[in-house]
């Protein structure tokens, strides 16, 4: 069993009231990040456990761990202009 944060993200969009003697119609700024908690409660701490990720190269031994590393975390930031 694996539970995971996969993906959350958070927009916000600036009332047009603010912007009316600007050139722009919208302006929204998001904030996004992915795989930000990962947790395998069956297995031992360190181990690093993700069904994921192919560590054995091509084949069919998707999962299974051999000294790999979670998926990495990304965060990210989206700024958008409309005119």
């Amino acid at each position: 069993t694996v539970v995971r944060l996969r993906e959350i993200s958070l927009s916000f969009q600036i009332p047009r009231a603010y912007i009316s003697n600007t050139p722009f119609c919208d302006i929204s700024l998001t904030f996004s990040g992915q795989n930000l908690w990962h947790k395998a409660p069956n297995f031992p701490d360190g181990a690093n456990y993700d069904p994921e990720i192919l560590s054995l190269g091509v084949g069919n031994g998707r999962g299974f761990e051999y000294m790999n590393a979670l998926t990495t975390k990304k965060y990210g930031a989206t700024l958008n202009f409309t005119f």
